[in-house]
């Protein structure tokens, strides 16, 4: 789920829960740009990486017209780069907080390294 059921504002992942011991972490976290992508565009870029970024084989395997998977594939090449651009300006502002006292500048790492996925 990405968006807010009442609002449609975007969600924040504020909880990680361990099921075995029950241990539970409360902060800010990140998420990497593919986990970003809605999950069509999530399930568009595995299939297209177990096809080995072949679109014919796509096709075949969406059964879908080679021009929807290239239109699909630029849709989520376009969510990608918008994504880009938005992680930029949150690594900017949180670099600024840094600098002005107001993040600690170790939480600020850890939230630029998950958007990276680390």
């Amino acid at each position: 789920m990405h968006a807010c059921p009442q609002c449609h504002g975007p969600l924040r992942l504020s909880e990680l829960a361990c099921d075995g011991c029950g241990l539970a972490l409360r902060a800010r976290f990140t998420r990497s740009r593919l986990a970003r992508l809605d999950p069509g565009e999530q399930q568009l870029v595995e299939a297209l990486l177990l096809a080995g970024g072949n679109l014919k084989a796509l096709e075949r395997e969406l059964g879908v017209s080679y021009p929807t998977v290239r239109k699909r594939v630029g849709e989520a090449r376009a969510s990608l780069e918008r994504l880009r651009r938005e992680d930029e300006r949150a690594i900017a502002a949180w670099l600024d907080q840094v600098e002005r006292g107001e993040l600690p500048a170790d939480e600020a790492a850890r939230m630029i390294g998950g958007l990276h996925g680390s």
